[in-house]
Order: structure tokens, then C-alpha cells, then sequence
């Protein structure tokens, strides 16, 4: 299963615009896209493959192996926060995992 967050909007029709349509397909553990960025925390934690959009568009897999944080990252982090306090480098990944 994998969740992509789009924190800079999303305007496909396949993409979940609000909280609760987020919610249904997260429910279903089924792989979604979404504007809501506080299931990062559900989405790691529910083994979810988690890939964020960076500024220019490029979606960037959150994971130990791309070394977007110092932190080793671990099931019991809440990876939202880490986002919103601006933990993660994804504007300066420039490889792929």
C-alpha cells in the first residue's frame, strides 16, 4: 500500500481533497493520494509506503535508505510532526529509492 501527500495541492479527480475521503480510503487500506497531511502519522504507522511531493513537483519516499533526516526514522515516530517542523530535506534529494 502506498500514500502520497501532496502538500501543494492536488487537482486530479483521483485525489482525496478532504479529511473525510481521506479517512474512507485509509480505512480500506488501499493505496490513495491526498491533500491531508495529518495521515502522515496513520499512514506510517500502519506500515504504509509513504512518498511526500517536494516543491518541484518530484514525490520523495520517506525512508532511512535516502538519508532525507539525521534521525533514524522508526515506526513509533510521528512523521507528521517531523514534516511540519521541516525535519525532512525533500526539496534537496535529487536520487531515487
Amino acid at each position: 500500500m502506498k500514500a502520497y501527500y501532496y502538500p501543494y495541492g492536488c487537482y486530479t479527480s483521483d485525489c482525496c481533497q478532504t479529511y473525510f475521503q481521506t479517512k474512507v480510503q485509509h480505512l480500506e487500506k488501499v493505496s490513495y493520494k491526498t491533500t491531508q497531511m495529518s495521515f502522515l502519522k496513520n499512514a506510517w504507522w500502519d506500515g504504509y509506503e509513504v512518498f511526500i511531493q517536494n516543491s518541484s513537483g518530484v514525490f520523495v519516499k520517506i525512508c532511512n535508505e535516502n538519508k532525507l533526516t539525521n534521525k533514524e526514522l522508526r515506526h513509533s515516530h510521528n512523521i507528521f510532526k517531523i514534516w511540519e517542523a521541516g525535519g525532512f530535506s525533500l526539496d534537496e534529494y535529487k536520487g531515487e529509492v
